[in-house]
């Protein structure tokens, strides 16, 4: 995508590359029942289209908080080969919001090379303005990407095999093994009572056991707080591979970017003595909390310590006003032995009777097969090397 701080300016004046269908660009033609539909694109969002995002997110049907622009600076990381940076798109039709994009774009090895990732994005109402606003913002990412990755947060018993449709048409492949098109939304909106007693007999039995033995689980947005958190996360990720890290970093900047002083969001910490066994990472978009991170610790003294922390964090959710408490995923594809099938047992203790919501899949489009296949060859390697660093610690 060409630099949209260096890129040409839209016929209104501003640094944001101008739109398909505006006059100039020679690509003609509205989205049907859209007049004078325009796109854009850029690094950063003034405090009016910050507002005018925020009001069109509260528009549309629990949109993930990875599309806000918010969570955004989360992500953003500044490591040489691995930076991301968000670019912000979206599409207007007569002066009014129809689509926003965050699109994280990825540093490569190779200059002037990119990933582009959209995840749980874009937002939009109308099928007919996705389509418009892929036909616009494709080439642009195609000019310098390597690797294409997007996945709309559209029920698919809702339109969502339309979407995947178009997608199709445009030469994504859909990657079903690819996690987060399915996950388990919990409904709290009830007595604290009611909700522990709507999950299995086992969990509420792990439950009770760890609060027995003098588990405690409390906030703690501190830097020491978020220290051992992350240091449960390095520890999870020697024995999981492909977990998404959260560096300490990332942890600070979603203190200071999206938890508003433990309003919207919080990390709990779960301890056993003075050990620290178990985290979860909350974070709220409206009336919905959502389950970020669940690291924990093989410590604990054989305590089913994520058991607590996840009541916990419901509880945490139903006194910050929510209503409904996002699982954060649940892989429809796991079968009796993989290690996602013991995480969705798990999670399946908590939702026993609720059919998991299924989403858009993640669907990718390789631009340039020689640069991919480079770099997924370096990514085989690392995971070759952490197996066997692991089977070295192995007694």
């Amino acid at each position: 995508m060409s630099d949209p701080s260096t890129g040409p300016s839209a016929d209104d004046g501003s640094s944001a590359i101008p739109v398909a269908g505006s006059p100039g660009d020679g690509h003609g033609g509205d989205a049907p029942g859209w007049q004078g539909l325009r796109s854009f694109a850029a690094f950063d969002l003034d405090a009016g289209k910050t507002k005018a995002w925020r009001e069109f997110r509260e528009s549309l049907v629990a949109p993930s908080y990875r599309q806000n622009p918010g969570w955004a600076d989360v992500e953003r990381t500044q490591e040489r080969w691995l930076a991301r940076r968000p670019v912000y798109s979206w599409s207007e039709s007569q002066g009014a919001l129809a689509l926003t994009a965050v699109i994280f774009r990825r540093t490569l090895p190779f200059p002037g090379k990119y990933f582009y990732d959209i995840p749980k994005g874009p937002l939009f109402a109308s099928l007919a303005v996705f389509e418009e606003w892929l036909s616009w913002a494709l080439p642009r990412m195609e000019s310098d990407g390597v690797r294409i990755t997007l996945a709309p947060q559209w029920e698919l018993e809702h339109g969502g095999d339309e979407v995947e449709t178009v997608l199709e048409r445009a030469g994504f492949t859909r990657c079903r093994v690819l996690g987060g098109w399915a996950t388990l939304i919990l409904d709290i909106d009830m007595p604290e009572e009611a909700v522990l007693q709507s999950f299995r007999r086992q969990a509420r039995q792990a439950i009770r056991k760890c609060q027995k033995a003098g588990m405690k689980v409390a906030p703690d947005d501190s830097a020491a707080g978020r220290r051992a958190f992350a240091a449960l996360i390095e520890e999870m990720a020697e024995r999981t591979p492909n977990l998404e890290i959260l560096s300490e970093s990332a942890l600070r900047r979603a203190s200071l970017c999206w938890f508003s002083g433990g309003k919207e969001g919080t990390l709990l910490l779960a301890r056993s003595g003075s050990d620290v066994v178990a985290g979860a990472l909350v974070v709220k978009q409206g009336a919905r909390a959502y389950l970020v991170s669940l690291p924990s610790s093989r410590g604990g003294s054989g305590l089913p310590t994520s058991h607590l922390i996840v009541w916990e964090a419901i509880r945490w959710a139903k006194s910050h006003d929510c209503t409904t408490f996002d699982l954060e995923g649940y892989n429809l594809v796991a079968r009796e032995g993989d290690p996602l099938w013991g995480v969705n047992q798990f999670k399946r203790g908590f939702a026993p009777g609720i059919l998991p919501t299924t989403y858009v899949a993640v669907h990718e489009k390789i631009v340039r097969p020689f640069h991919n296949s480079i770099l997924r060859l370096a990514e085989r390697a690392r995971e070759v090397e952490l197996i066997r660093d692991i089977s070295r610690r192995l007694p």
